[in-house]
Parts: C-alpha cells; structure tokens; sequence
C-alpha cells in the first residue's frame, strides 16, 4: 500500500471531475456505501448525483441476489448476508472494467470537518440538478446526533493510498477487510470505489474510449455522472453511447456498446428521441435494468428471467426494421429493403427485392410501412416476453419513497394487446419502460407509481 503518486492523482481527478473539483460537489459525493434500515438489501443515497455509481452498484447486487434467493426472503436477510453479496457485487464490476491487475484505493480518516445535515425542508429542487436533493432520516444513520462528519477534501486526495492485487480472489479479501469501514458515512466509500474503478480500467483507456476526453465522468457545476460513467458501472466500458456497436457519423466512427451486458439500461431521453438505446442494453443477461429519468437513476429488476430469454425471430425482425428506422416513423425508403433482407437471412436475389417492393408498396410511394413488411413475413406474432409479470423497483433517495422509507416496490406488469402507446407525462415511470415495452401497463401494489426521479 503506497501514497497515490502526484502525477497520477492528478491526472485521476481531471477525469473524474475536470479541473477544478467544487466543494459541495465533492461532499454530495462524499458518502458510505449504506443499507437503508428499512430494507437490508437496498442502499442509501444521501444527496444528489452520485446514483452514477450508486444505482449501478445496487443493480450488480440485485442480480447476485436474485440467483440466490427468493425476493419474498429478502427482508429477513443478515447484515452479513447483504456484507457478502455487496463485496460480490464490487468485485464483479471491478472484474468486467478490467482482468487485472486492481487498483484498490483507500484514505485513513483524519482532518475532519463538521457540517449541519440539511433538514428536508431545507432542500431546493432545481431542474439542473442530477437528483432531487434529499437525505435519509439523520436518525436512521446516526440517532445520536444531527451533525455529518466530512472528510476534508484537501486531506483526501492527499492522503490516499493505493493497493494493488492481480487477482479478483485478493480483490475480494481486501473488500472484506473493509467493507465496515466503507459502510460508515464519512467514509467516502463512493468516491473511493469510484476511483479505484478508473484505475483499474486505466486512465488513458477510460479517456481515449470517451467521444469527449475533455468531459469529466462528473458534471462540474451540477455534479450529476455522465453517461460515459453510467457505462464504465453498467459495462465496464466508458463510452459515451448506448446503441449497439459503432455508427459512423459523417466518417467520424463513434463506439457504443459491443456485447449484451450483464444488467440493463433503459432511459426516458430515448422517449425524448435524444438517444436510441441498442438492443445489448435493452436486453442484458439479467432481469435487472438502471432506469434512467432526466435528473436520476434507479434500478427496475424482476425474478422472471423470461424478460431476457432469447429474442423470437419476429421480434428480431422488429428490431432490425427500427434500425433502419432511427426516427420512429413506422416505415423505410424501399431502397433499404435489400439490406433488411439480407441482415435476416431472407432471399436478397435483385428480381425477387424488385417483386417485393412493388408488394409491400403497391402505391409506388417509395417507402415500406413496418405492419406491411411483418404481416408478410412474420404473419404469427411470437413474442418471448410473457403478457403479465411481476416487477420490483428501488429509488436510493429517501425523499423520493412512501414515508421516506427506501424500500422495493412491487408491480404488476401487463403486455396489451396494442401498438399504441399510452403515453402520459404525469406518468415517467411507464413512459420510460414503454421504451423497452411499448404496450407494457403496471398496476403498483400500493396503488402510487413510484418515481424515477
């Protein structure tokens, strides 16, 4: 274990937040990796922006704890239990960033300051915000006392050490050994683990894989992750996009995501038609998915592994017309249909392109319409996805949940029997699944929607 060299530290800080790190910033970073003592499995986020990290973590965690045990069993879980899948789930994301060899980073606490904690009625809501700006109780944390305890920024990065081990074994003892101490609040376990992260990926890696190396992973004045951070947790990569593979923009070849990951990500700004989310993230391996709003993340996760089952050869018909449809228009310019054809395997011979493009666009417009392609081809709708399932989801702020209590929520989900979106401003929640489901309805057990924001 060794001091963090200055040349290195240096160049660390202006990744992660550019070049001059503001001090509330940094403290709404500057937080323990917690359970909340409403549900032993889910985490706490104490202020806004760092769900980047936060909400990826808690997604790594509930997929470990899915393969193990039943959701109804969850609330009877031990510290310990939720101790050993958190230093899993750690281990895990650290091992997708890279093969080796891990850069653990850690600061011993010293020259502390003490802060009021903000009382919730005390907080202001701005739209630029990355989070509403909320707090668990203080009591549930520390009933003893009101005041927060930060770490000193200055003392922080001039304190912090190094750990390096080859192996995700070693990896895995050296959390153990620290994963206590990570839980307190002033322990800056987040930033910690944040770091090691960009460490162990490498830092000219994680800037030559940024669209914008000049962009820090956290917003300089807002202090919410960039996508390019979400990416580095969800995939272990820090690209800057969320379709699949590259695209090539006016010669210029921008990298998106290159294998179906491990958990998924769904945003409301691909509703928005600010981002197309590729099918490597709408479908991971695991029923679990970061929820993206405008402001903040959180995490939707079900126990039926039929939400992630292999695509029906009419579904991927479906997607592979929508790619040559980014817009969403419902139709493509018959000159596309070729390429359609010969992404599916379908007979792509000149004479028999010509016969069908007089079919499906018997008007001579010059476009196929999307019904028109799949009642030809892929008459018998098969779909993977079963018409009704349960779905939980977990929002880390306290404000944000029924009675400031974080806890899952269960829902009832229901595929229609439509195309037509329901689409409902007062309702993101829906409107953000309805980019994975377009016909998807859920009924909350508690009768509220809970909020994605």
């Amino acid at each position: 274990m060794t001091l963090l060299a200055e040349d290195k530290l240096k160049h660390l800080c202006q990744i992660v937040w550019g070049e001059k790190i503001r001090e509330d910033v940094f403290q709404r970073w500057s937080q323990g990796i917690i359970f909340s003592q409403y549900e032993p499995s889910a985490l706490v986020q104490l202020q806004g922006g760092p769900c980047a990290v936060l909400a990826p973590v808690q997604a790594f965690l509930l997929r470990n704890l899915l393969k193990q045990k039943k959701i109804n069993e969850w609330n009877k879980l031990a510290s310990q239990d939720c101790d050993e899948i958190l230093v899993m789930s750690l281990s895990q994301i650290l091992e997708q960033a890279s093969p080796g060899p891990y850069y653990l980073l850690s600061v011993d606490s010293g020259k502390c300051t003490e802060s009021d904690v903000p009382s919730s009625s005390s907080q202001v809501q701005s739209h630029t915000s990355s989070d509403s700006e909320c707090l668990e109780d203080s009591k549930a944390l520390n009933p003893a006392t009101t005041k927060k305890v930060k770490l000193d920024q200055e003392y922080f990065h001039n304190n912090l050490k190094c750990t390096v081990l080859d192996n995700t074994e070693d990896v895995v003892r050296y959390l153990n050994s620290r994963v206590n101490e990570w839980q307190e609040n002033n322990s800056c376990a987040l930033l910690l683990f944040l770091y090691s992260m960009v460490l162990t990926k490498g830092l000219d890696a994680v800037k030559s894989t940024m669209s914008d190396p000049d962009e820090p992973l956290i917003d300089a004045i807002h202090g919410h992750g960039s996508q390019s951070l979400i990416n580095l947790m969800v995939t272990g990569c820090p690209t800057s996009h969320v379709w699949d593979g590259e695209h090539n923009l006016g010669g210029l070849k921008l990298s998106g995501v290159h294998q179906q990951s491990e958990i998924g990500f769904l945003t409301l700004l691909e509703h928005l038609r600010y981002c197309q989310v590729g099918y490597n993230l709408k479908n991971p391996r695991n029923p679990v998915w970061v929820l993206a709003s405008e402001t903040h993340l959180t995490v939707l996760f079900s126990e039926y592994k039929q939400l992630v089952s292999e695509e029906t050869q009419t579904e991927k018909a479906r997607r592979t017309f929508k790619e040559y449809d980014p817009e969403g228009y419902g139709f493509i310019p018959t000159i596309l249909l070729e390429d359609i054809f010969q992404s599916l395997d379908l007979v792509s011979e000149p004479s028999y392109v010509k016969i069908m493009e007089e079919k499906l666009d018997p008007e001579g417009l010059g476009v196929v319409l999307l019904h028109a392609f799949m009642d030809e081809f892929y008459p018998h709708e098969v779909n993977s996805t079963p018409d009704v399932f349960t779905l939980w989801h977990y929002n880390g702020l306290s404000c944000s949940n029924a009675n400031a209590k974080i806890e899952y929520h269960k829902g009832e989900a229901v595929i229609l029997e439509t195309q037509v979106k329901s689409l409902l401003d007062s309702n993101p929640m829906l409107t953000c699944l309805q980019t994975k489901w377009p016909s998807i309805d859920v009924q909350w057990t508690n009768g509220e929607t809970p909020s994605i924001n």
